[in-house]
């Protein structure tokens, strides 16, 4: 009778140790302020583990799973059975700005997700530093807010000219600080496929 019930014990942590779960993502990207698909544009999925939370915000372990390309509709159907805690992609594609899952919602294991994101096509602002004489100003940083481009660019003296890549059709962050202080933020409207020139004396 204990062998029978050990039997069964054993049998059912077998059954429970190969039973999977799928994850699947149904998803199509289209142009902002259009209908127009993302054609060919290459995606990459990957697995989030370990999820947690410290001063910096998300954490998170990153394994790559796949990459792919969307059809000529901007589609693509995704599964896996892989074991993971959460599910994520980042669609990238010539003159468009990245697009990444965990910037905008979580997939996680074992969701039936089904997407329709809109990618923004590149737009550009010029930042022109002007080293004004009557600004006793040591140094300037500034950074423009987009994922991964929110690198603070550091200027101790003389003109400088940096181009930053930007949201078209839509109003864009500048965070600036002075010696040292705080950044502020000023917002601009960058035009679709546009550059706009932005002039910060210091």
């Amino acid at each position: 009778m204990r062998l029978h019930a050990l039997m069964i014990i054993i049998l059912c942590f077998m059954l429970t140790a190969c039973t999977k779960t799928t994850t699947t993502l149904s998803l199509s990207a289209t142009t902002f302020g259009s209908n127009i698909p993302v054609e060919n544009a290459r995606i990459d999925f990957y697995a989030i583990d370990n999820v947690r939370f410290g001063i910096d915000g998300k954490i998170a372990d990153i394994r790559d799973l796949e990459s792919r390309s969307l059809d000529a509709n901007g589609s693509i159907f995704f599964e896996t059975d892989k074991n993971l805690e959460e599910l994520g992609f980042n669609v990238t594609k010539e003159g468009f700005i990245d697009f990444y899952s965990e910037d905008n919602f979580s997939i996680q294991a074992g969701d039936e997700a089904n997407l329709n994101i809109e990618m923004y096509e590149k737009s550009y602002i010029n930042l022109v530093m002007n080293d004004v004489p009557n600004i006793n100003t040591n140094k300037l940083e500034v950074y423009v807010k987009l994922h991964e481009e929110n690198i603070i660019n550091e200027f101790n003296s003389g003109d400088h000219q940096l181009v930053k890549d930007a949201l078209g059709d839509t109003e864009n962050e500048i965070f600036i600080s002075f010696d040292g202080g705080p950044f502020f933020p000023t917002k601009v409207f960058v035009p679709l496929r546009d550059t706009i020139d932005v002039e910060i004396d210091y």
